[in-house]
């Protein structure tokens, strides 16, 4: 293969003076591979920038944790560039490179490319801006398969507007140069070309639905967030909208331009509440670049460090999918900036800290002291965890309700009357399930009288929501006590409940706070015993009040793909001693 011919086919070569693409093409070299052959490992030292010229490699992620390989994404334009992450310190690949088929590569090494890019700024622009705009399509791909999180901030308005003739504030050039300063995106920046951004920079405020750039428009400056929050959404292929993350740091870059007028904004970024931007605009950018193209090279450094950090999160949250497991995940994302990250930071605590329930209320403490308070590598590896344990940190809030919820119970004065902690109880539920999504249907079904006999197929609990004390709430029961009966009929349900066993010493107490109907064990739960009649005499009572009445016809709980189990005769026997 003529290495000369393929080197002048890159668009970046043209126009370059003979010596330039003589030094050019003096060190490149091609390479081809077989299917199955590996071109480079995840974490080996970056020697080389590769190019592919024809065939196809795909990405993937080993996980030493487990001793498995996960795809992330497949490379197959030609002349797209393999192996940038190389570019950014320390110089490592992020992901592993196999052939997927027989494949040809051109590639240079690194060091003495960067040579040639720091003698020849002009062509270092080109060079630069080439690499960027040809990685954006693996970010793209790996976007479009990933499912949207749940997201209450992606519920909080109605209706979006796009941002026209924004309200703008005046700011202190020493308000702009901090910001900049603190801004990730900035640090290898001097304090010459930040003040020169500065002096450039606006203020917009953007209010609740403002959308502050728009996907697939012309990208026309620079913004980052000052204060507030912001959604951003991304359209995928296939058209379906989805929220990536949530963004409420200050510092964060949201949009960005280059010196291609051609690039459009990769997603929309919509003020989720009031929030205010510094804005650079693209012209102000282009002056300058024109000024000091130094800075353009640094700039464009800077998107392609951007774009890794982008597709480092965007993988790890496709990862975290396809692998059902948000904590393998953040423990990529720590381990592969264990090259950089300071052998004493917290950040290391984290994944042992997610392992437990109990300490993963301590391990998103971590994230977010290390997101306000860390170096710029902790808060931009603490940004990317929260952004992929968006749906943990939901399930923790849950159960930091559901320890609230015993707590405040228990507590209660001895004598407080069974009806009264049925109230604070189902409060308290309701305000642990609003943390989590759900969806209630057929309530035109439910009968007039609250003094009802509710019956439900009790579901197995999942372990995460065990109490440190080894206690674990029946959620189905108290979801149907809270959110539906409560709501229905302004009452709380009272329960029929087996005692505890030996090791249950919790149970007992706990539930016998709200007056609930106590039965040994269902299965010696039979007709003509004290204890039947009993059973029985107690339901009576409860329905006859008007309270509602639930219980579970099959005695104990099943997994959802077990469910129902098999039906006892005890709730329909009371039901036609009522005459339902």
């Amino acid at each position: 293969m003529d290495v000369t011919k393929q080197v002048q086919a890159f668009p970046f070569m043209a126009n370059v003076d003979a010596e330039l693409a003589t030094a050019m093409t003096s060190m490149a070299s091609i390479k081809t591979l077989k299917a199955g052959e590996i071109l480079a490992k995840q974490f080996e030292i970056g020697q080389h920038l590769y190019f592919l010229i024809e065939g196809e490699v795909a990405i993937s992620v080993p996980l030493q944790d487990t001793g498995k390989s996960y795809n992330v994404g497949l490379i197959h334009n030609p002349l797209s560039p393999i192996g940038w992450s190389a570019f950014r310190h320390p110089s490592r690949y992020a992901t592993t490179f196999t052939a997927t088929k027989s494949s040809t590569l051109l590639f240079w090494p690194i060091v003495e490319l960067q040579k040639i890019l720091d003698a020849n700024l002009n062509f270092a622009n080109k060079f630069l801006q080439f690499v960027y705009q040809e990685s954006l399509p693996v970010l793209t791909d790996i976007q479009n398969q990933t499912r949207p999180f749940f997201s209450n901030e992606s519920l909080a308005f109605e209706e979006t507007r796009p941002l026209v003739d924004s309200e703008t504030q005046t700011h202190a050039l020493k308000d702009a140069i901090s910001l900049l300063n603190y801004a990730p995106f900035c640090e290898t920046f001097t304090q010459a070309e930040i003040h020169t951004l500065a002096k450039k920079s606006s203020i917009l405020l953007a209010h609740q639905g403002d959308i502050i750039s728009q996907q697939d428009q012309l990208a026309d400056g620079l913004y980052l967030l000052i204060k507030g929050k912001v959604v951003i959404s991304y359209q995928t292929e296939s058209g379906d909208i989805i929220t990536t993350r949530t963004i409420a740091r200050a510092g964060t870059v949201l949009a960005w331009a280059t010196q291609n007028g051609s690039m459009k904004n990769r997603t929309s970024i919509i003020s989720s509440r009031d929030s205010s931007i510094l804005r650079i605009k693209r012209e102000d950018l282009l002056d300058i670049f024109q000024d000091n193209p130094k800075f353009s090279v640094k700039y464009l450094y800077r998107l392609i460090w951007l774009v890794g950090a982008h597709l480092l999160a965007a993988r790890m949250r496709y990862l975290s999918q396809i692998a059902n497991d948000e904590v393998l995940a953040v423990s990529n994302v720590i381990e592969q900036n264990a090259a950089l990250l300071p052998v004493s930071s917290p950040l290391y605590k984290v994944s042992e800290l997610l392992k437990s329930a109990i300490t993963t209320d301590e391990a998103f403490g971590v994230l977010y002291k290390c997101l306000h308070f860390g170096c710029v590598l902790e808060r931009t590896i603490s940004g990317m965890c929260l952004d992929i344990l968006k749906d943990l940190q939901r399930e923790n809030a849950f159960y930091r309700h559901l320890q609230n919820v015993y707590d405040t119970i228990n507590n209660l004065p001895k004598d407080t009357p069974a009806l009264d902690a049925r109230r604070f109880g189902t409060e308290l539920f309701k305000q642990a399930f609003q943390q989590v999504p759900y969806v209630i249907k057929g309530l035109e079904n439910l009968p007039k009288k609250a003094g009802s006999l509710f019956i439900y197929n009790h579901l197995l609990g999942s372990p995460t929501n065990r109490l440190p004390n080894g206690f674990r709430f029946s959620m189905d029961a108290q979801f149907i006590s809270a959110m539906i009966i409560d709501k229905e009929y302004g009452i709380s349900g009272q329960r029929v409940v087996r005692r505890s066993k030996e090791s249950e010493f919790w149970r007992d107490d706990f539930y016998g706070r709200f007056g609930n109907i106590f039965i040994n064990s269902w299965d010696n739960l039979t007709k003509d015993t004290p204890e039947y009649d009993e059973f029985i005499k107690q339901s009576q009572q409860t329905l006859q009040n008007n309270f509602p009445l639930m219980i579970s016809p099959e005695g104990q709980s099943f997994g959802t793909h077990q469910s129902p189990g098999t039906f006892l005769p005890h709730a329909f026997e009371l039901a036609g001693s009522m005459g339902f």
